[in-house]
C-alpha cells in the first residue's frame, strides 16, 4: 500500500513540474527594455588574500586582467565586506575572532580625513543617496 502511494505521489509531482514548466512563457519580457540585454560574467577566483605573500605574484593576474578588457564590462562586482559589516566586525572582533583584520580595511583614516566616526559618515552617504546627489 505504501509503495503505491509513494508511487502515486511521485506521479503527480512530476506531472505537477512538467504542467508548471509548460505554463512560463519568457517570450516579450524584454519588449519594453531599452538596449539589449545585460552580458554578465561571472569569475570565480581563490581568496588571495590568504595564500601566503611569497605564494602570490600580482603579475599571475595579468591574462584574467587582460580578459576583463577585452570583455569590456559596465560594471565589475566583487564578493566583499562592505562598512556596515565591517563596522560590525571590528566593534566585535572578539565574537568573530578578529575577522577584520583578514577581510577589512581600516577605515580610520578615511574617517580621519572626513571628521566623522563611522555613524556619521554612514547617514551623511545614506542623506547623500537619497537625494540623489
Amino acid at each position: 500500500m505504501i509503495k503505491h502511494l509513494l508511487a502515486t505521489a511521485t506521479a503527480l509531482a512530476f506531472s505537477a513540474q512538467a504542467a508548471t514548466a509548460q505554463d512560463v512563457d519568457f517570450s516579450g519580457v524584454q519588449d519594453g527594455v531599452a538596449g539589449g540585454p545585460t552580458e554578465v560574467l561571472v569569475l570565480g577566483t581563490a581568496h588571495l588574500n590568504q595564500l601566503p605573500d611569497e605564494a602570490f605574484d600580482p603579475s599571475h593576474l595579468a591574462i584574467v586582467l587582460k580578459k576583463l578588457e577585452e570583455f569590456q564590462p559596465d560594471v565589475i562586482a566583487i564578493e566583499a565586506i562592505g562598512g556596515f559589516g565591517c563596522s560590525l566586525l571590528l566593534t566585535y572582533g572578539d565574537v568573530f575572532n578578529n575577522a577584520a583584520d583578514s577581510y577589512c580595511s581600516d577605515p580610520a583614516p578615511a574617517l580621519a580625513g572626513l571628521g566623522m566616526d563611522f555613524p556619521e559618515a554612514a547617514r551623511a552617504y545614506w542623506t547623500t543617496i537619497d537625494n540623489g546627489d
